[in-house]
């Protein structure tokens, strides 16, 4: 009979209570060395340093000449990062989190990377400051997790924001076990709910992340038909707003307008418009119908997006786009009791530059500091103080994504 050469303790010996409790114990650590082991195997993976932490966000101090170095053609990257470090309470969770998020990196590596450059932007210490933060460790995360990023073309600063919130807040809602949600896509699933409050309850209960928090917003569309007199409401979460330029250029055309704005752009896509075949699930026929859509919830910070190729069709047909630094949205949310003022905080911008006949581009930032209360503008290793009142004057300013704050004092998320 074979010898057994790994035996079971466990074999053969009567399990008292007290083995129970020391297998069971054994049992455990084992599972620690094991998560332990993979959280080496990703900290080699990405190349980074995992250290613990225990401070306060008060010590902290952001540098405002510290930048974010690209790797190669990556100012599209850097240029939104730099916008979302320096609001306040994104720095302040992940930095709040970190040694949380440390002891999760294997399920969520990309937060652990984002909240390593926020620590190294706000050092403490004043032997701590650098000039310049690399990239390098997120952008191989970044390309690990989307390897569309990894292609040599320059990527749009766009596409990326929206990755990169998706990302960070379905780990987030990893980190706090709230991974309940139906996988289910949002407009289908939004159908089922009777009225607004049933659908913002379950928000509340499944949306409880950094990102939702803070950028998360909600749009209410109402659809009449025009023939069986009908109507659907659907709901649906967004994090940022399209502020959809075709429309406001065509309108523009239209009525000879030489400048539209961020406001006009907001309060088009919010009137009622008439939609001339549509199928109706009831009369089950294609008829005429008319479409609003509200802003039911309004986020802590808006931000809007704007398609580039429309940015130079504007400019081909001489129309300004005017970049509000202000703007109130209580007429269209339709809450005249409370006053939405929103402010311009950040924008990422680009211009088109050429090399050999080869055209590309290169995004700058420019972002209100919450410190000093100056605008700066980030240009790939350059960093200088800026004068906004002129900069959105500029005919010349070619803005892609724009931050915008709730004004303090004012009511937020309304429900």
């Amino acid at each position: 009979m074979p010898r057994d050469d790994n035996p079971d303790p466990k074999k053969d010996i009567p399990m008292t209570n007290e083995l129970k409790e020391y297998y069971k114990d054994l049992d455990k650590k084992d599972k620690q060395r094991e998560v332990l082991k993979k959280i080496e195997q990703k900290k080699k993976e990405l190349d980074i340093e995992v250290v613990p932490i225990s401070i306060s966000f008060n010590e902290f101090k952001k540098p405002s000449s510290v930048i974010l170095e690209n790797v190669g053609n990556s100012t599209y990257m850097s240029c939104v990062l730099q916008c979302l470090v320096n609001i306040q309470s994104i720095a302040k969770y992940y930095l709040k989190e970190l040694n949380t998020i440390k002891n999760h990196l294997n399920e969520i590596p990309f937060s652990y990377v984002f909240s390593r450059i926020i620590f190294q932007l706000y050092s403490y210490l004043p032997s701590n400051l650098k000039q310049s933060i690399s990239l390098s460790n997120f952008y191989k995360c970044v390309v690990s997790l989307h390897p569309k990023f990894a292609e040599n073309s320059t990527q749009y600063a766009v596409n990326f924001l929206i990755a990169f919130l998706d990302t960070l807040n379905d780990e987030d809602k990893q980190l706090h076990k709230n991974n309940n949600i139906s996988n289910t896509p949002e407009e289908t699933k939004s159908e089922s709910y009777k009225d607004s409050k049933e659908y913002i309850k379950y928000l509340k209960e499944n949306e409880n992340s950094i990102i939702f928090n803070n950028f998360g917003w909600v749009n209410q569309r109402i659809k009449k038909c025009e023939q069986c007199k009908s109507e659907s409401v659907i709901y649906q979460k967004y994090f940022i707003f399209d502020l959809n330029l075709e429309n406001s250029l065509q309108n523009a055309k239209l009525d000879n307008k030489d400048e539209i704005s961020v406001y006009e752009c907001i309060e088009r896509q919010c009137q009622k418009r008439q939609l001339y075949s549509v199928y109706c699930e009831v009369c089950k026929n294609q008829t005429p119908s008319e479409l609003e859509s509200l802003i039911l919830v309004s986020p802590k910070y808006f931000i809007f997006i704007l398609d580039e190729d429309k940015m130079k069709e504007l400019k081909n047909n001489n129309i300004k786009f005017r970049i509000d630094p202000y703007f109130d949205l209580s007429y269209i949310i339709k809450d005249y009791s409370m006053n939405y003022n929103y402010e311009l905080i950040g924008m990422v911008v680009y211009e088109l530059l050429y090399n050999n006949n080869i055209e590309y581009k290169e995004y700058n930032a420019y972002c209100l500091s919450s410190f000093d209360n100056n605008w700066y503008k980030y240009e790939k290793e350059k960093i200088s103080k800026v004068d906004i009142v002129p900069l959105l004057e500029s005919k010349n300013l070619n803005p892609v994504i724009l931050f915008y704050r709730i004004k303090e004092n004012k009511k937020i998320n309304n429900y």
